[in-house]
């Protein structure tokens, strides 16, 4: 029995690290008590890129601990039909066919050459300056050097 006691404890203590994450709604109060940059994950449920990178990117032990560390997190899906008040606008989900649509703060931070694709990458600073935009997948080790060079 002790020894059963004893690989448990062994085992929760090297449980993963969890990614923290947050939103829209939250980030303002989170900003005010510690300033942070921020990052946004763009994605969609029907992109096979976007569900890889949850799945082995934000899944690797390094990068979990240097974003928790230092960054705020946002995982949006550009298909949301949540409505938020951003910068003291409303944005919401447009409706641009029968069953498809683009939200407006997808558009907002993550439009290029008049397109949203996904998956989006959007790095902002504290003040929500956007610094750099990456649409495409990217492994763990690609995200973490560019998050050495990006800020």
């Amino acid at each position: 029995m002790k020894y059963w006691i004893w690989i448990v404890g062994l085992w929760s203590c090297a449980a993963p690290a969890q990614l923290a994450t947050t939103n829209f709604v939250e980030i303002e109060q989170l900003m005010q008590k510690e300033a942070r940059p921020l990052l946004v994950f763009f994605y969609t449920d029907w992109c096979s890129y976007c569900a890889l990178m949850k799945q082995k990117t934000f899944a690797d032990q390094a990068l979990i601990k240097e974003l928790n560390d230092n960054y705020y997190l946002i995982f949006f899906d550009g298909e949301s039909r949540e409505t938020l008040w951003w910068n003291q606008v409303k944005m919401e989900f447009v409706k641009r066919g029968l069953k498809s649509g683009t939200h407006q703060l997808a558009t907002y931070f993550a439009e290029q050459k008049g397109v949203v694709t996904y998956p989006s990458l959007v790095f902002l600073t504290d003040q929500y300056q956007k610094i750099y935009q990456q649409n495409t997948y990217l492994k763990a080790s690609e995200l973490h050097a560019l998050l050495q060079v990006i800020y």
